[in-house]
């Protein structure tokens, strides 16, 4: 039975992996400036955004049978770079996986927009992702966080990633549906705003991923 589990998990981390590359290699950027509300354009400091998060609603397809959706998230000053260790379960929640992102500045010059790549395959996988909004906590840092990943495919306009973080694995419903007025008041595409999953973390397990 665990080789038959680790045979689906290696056959389904090949398929994200696959995935995303080919999103990233017949793909070109558009422009995503227009997704970002007048908190984001106007005072967006991505040191708030260190540390740990929770992964609470997202539509993407490269997390197909994805559960318990973790970052670690660390912002380097001198850079501008945030580098994002995310971690999720496949498998029933019985396999770890993890990889390491980099969040850098796309050179546009605009405030939240960042080209995002897999750490040791910038090469092959560079996904432009804007920060759409944020919310301060007590403590000083961002409490909820929204991005959003477009990229055109082929020539049609396809969307790679819609994510909502928070600092607490669970959150009321009232404070979803703002984090969705948000997406729908600057026009994200509806069709993604409908495929976005809530994700269940009462039953997750807390230790560490295999890193790959």
């Amino acid at each position: 039975v665990l080789f038959r589990s680790r045979l689906r998990y290696n056959i389904m981390v090949s398929h994200k992996i696959a995935v995303l590359a080919f999103i990233g290699v017949a793909a070109s950027s558009m422009d995503l400036s227009k997704y970002r509300t007048d908190k984001v354009k106007n005072e967006l400091d991505m040191s708030k955004a260190d540390g740990f998060w929770y992964e609470v609603m997202y539509a993407d397809i490269a997390q197909v049978g994805a559960s318990c959706q973790t970052m670690n998230n660390t912002f380097d000053s001198a850079s501008g770079n945030l580098q994002q260790k995310f971690k999720t379960y496949y498998i029933d929640s019985i396999l770890p996986f993890s990889q390491t992102y980099t969040y850098k500045p796309d050179g546009s010059g605009d405030v939240g927009l960042y080209s995002k790549y897999l750490n040791g395959a910038q090469a092959l996988l560079t996904l432009p992702t804007v920060i759409v909004d944020v919310t301060d906590g007590s403590d000083g840092k961002y409490k909820l966080l929204v991005e959003y990943t477009v990229k055109s495919v082929l020539g049609l306009a396809h969307v790679s990633e819609l994510r909502f973080s928070a600092r607490t694995p669970e959150v009321s419903d009232d404070t979803l549906q703002q984090m969705l007025d948000v997406c729908k008041a600057l026009n994200i595409d509806g069709n993604m705003i409908n495929r976005l999953k809530k994700i269940d973390h009462s039953a997750c397990k807390e230790d560490g991923a295999l890193v790959v």
